[in-house]
């Protein structure tokens, strides 16, 4: 009876230790699979897009357009707000996605790329003779 229990002691033993090396392995595994994206920030004009709950930033640097999703703030600035957001770029269905974590208010109007405001409004009078 002795030479019974021990070996299912050492088949049980033999087991767990299988079970948890291969529970270590997949565990491994998942982790070189999970592949951290770099953070970053982009300045543009927020707009909402084609269909409802979408955004698209259209970038003051390039000019490109991207979807954005994330913050919940994206809402109440997707009415043509310059905004800085921060967080990181993905793709998805071969389009570029920004998901932000952190959205920056700068300002309730956009500037289209290479223009600058004028000090002047556009009724003003011209009194420099």
């Amino acid at each position: 009876m002795k030479s019974v229990q021990k070996i299912v002691v050492c088949v049980s033993v033999m087991l767990l230790a299988g079970l948890v090396a291969t529970g270590l392995a997949a565990q491994d595994q998942g982790a070189k699979g999970t592949k951290k994206g770099k953070e970053t920030t982009m300045t543009g004009c927020l707009s909402k897009g084609d269909t409802p709950g979408t955004y698209v930033l259209t970038d003051h640097k390039t000019g490109k357009k991207v979807d954005v999703t994330g913050t919940p703030d994206l809402e109440k600035h997707a009415a043509n707000h310059t905004v800085k957001i921060t967080g990181m770029k993905s793709m998805d269905q071969g389009k570029t996605v920004f998901n932000a974590t952190k959205l920056e208010h700068i300002s309730e109007t956009c500037e289209a790329m290479g223009t600058k405001k004028s000090s002047k409004g556009a009724g003003a009078a011209d009194h420099t003779k």
